[in-house]
C-alpha cells in the first residue's frame, strides 16, 4: 500500500471510493436512499471532489495504480476519511489518518 497526495486526474477514482465506503456505512445505519444520494452529490461526487481541490488536500491509499481509500484535510482538520469495506480493519485507515495528521502539521498547524 502506498500513501500519496491525490492528483486532479484522480477525482473520478476518488469519487468511486467515497461512494463505495459511504453507501456501505449508510446502508448499515439504515439511511434513506435520498440521504445517500444527497451526500454523494454534495460531498462525494467527482464534481464535488474537484471543487474542493482548492481548499482541501486529499491523501489517497493506492494499491498499484488503483486508489483504494481516501482522506482529506483542510486547515487544521481532517475533513473526511473513507475506507472501502474490503479494506476496513486492515490498518489502512490508520495509515491515512497518520498521513493526514502529518499533512496538517506540515502546513504549520499543531495539535491542541
Amino acid at each position: 500500500m502506498n500513501i500519496t497526495e491525490m492528483a486532479e486526474s484522480d477525482c473520478e477514482s476518488a469519487a468511486d471510493v467515497v461512494l463505495s465506503s459511504f453507501v456501505c456505512a449508510a446502508l448499515h445505519d439504515h439511511l434513506a436512499a435520498e440521504a445517500i444520494t444527497a451526500f454523494v452529490q454534495n460531498v462525494g461526487s467527482e464534481d464535488a471532489i474537484r471543487a474542493r481541490l482548492g481548499d482541501c488536500r486529499f491523501i489517497v491509499a493506492r494499491s498499484g495504480d488503483e486508489i483504494v481509500d481516501i482522506a482529506a484535510t483542510r486547515d487544521d482538520q481532517i475533513t473526511y476519511l473513507f475506507v472501502t469495506p474490503i479494506n476496513q480493519r486492515c490498518g489502512i485507515g490508520a495509515q491515512l489518518f497518520r498521513a493526514a495528521e502529518k499533512t496538517i502539521a506540515s502546513a504549520g498547524h499543531s495539535g491542541p
